[in-house]
């Protein structure tokens, strides 16, 4: 979707809807490939692989399962990822201009309504 006028399109469509509402998938197979990834204590991901260590020692038996649950309660890693793809969907794919706030705070209000915990990461992303 092209959009000349910043204004022209004041609301999402259901289809678009759907796709902000995917991000979750996206979101939980990040944070799950992260922290299996992280089981490597060379694959460069020190925090995660100390983490996991506590986990293990805590007589976790998946810690990698537990460390990708636990990642994706953490807003802050989690509103990174839906911030860049938010950006690459509404920016990239359906050229919204960033301009268009009443868009863009639909969309995060979409995202946010499976993703809770995201929201005001996005709110604080938006006011800059």
């Amino acid at each position: 979707m092209t959009v000349e006028n910043p204004q022209s399109v004041p609301t999402l469509s259901d289809d678009q809807k759907q796709q902000i509402r995917q991000l979750r998938s996206y979101v939980e197979e990040a944070v799950g490939e992260m922290a299996y990834m992280a089981e490597d204590p060379y694959s460069g991901f020190d925090d995660l692989h100390t983490r996991i260590k506590k986990l293990r020692r805590a007589g976790v038996r998946d810690a990698a399962g537990a460390l990708g649950d636990e990642l994706f309660n953490e807003s802050s890693t989690v509103s990174d990822l839906v911030g860049d793809r938010l950006y690459d969907l509404v920016h990239g794919t359906w050229n919204v201009p960033y301009e268009n706030k009443a868009l863009w705070n639909e969309a995060v209000n979409v995202c946010a309504g499976s993703m809770p915990h995201v929201k005001n990461s996005l709110i604080k992303i938006l006011k800059r």
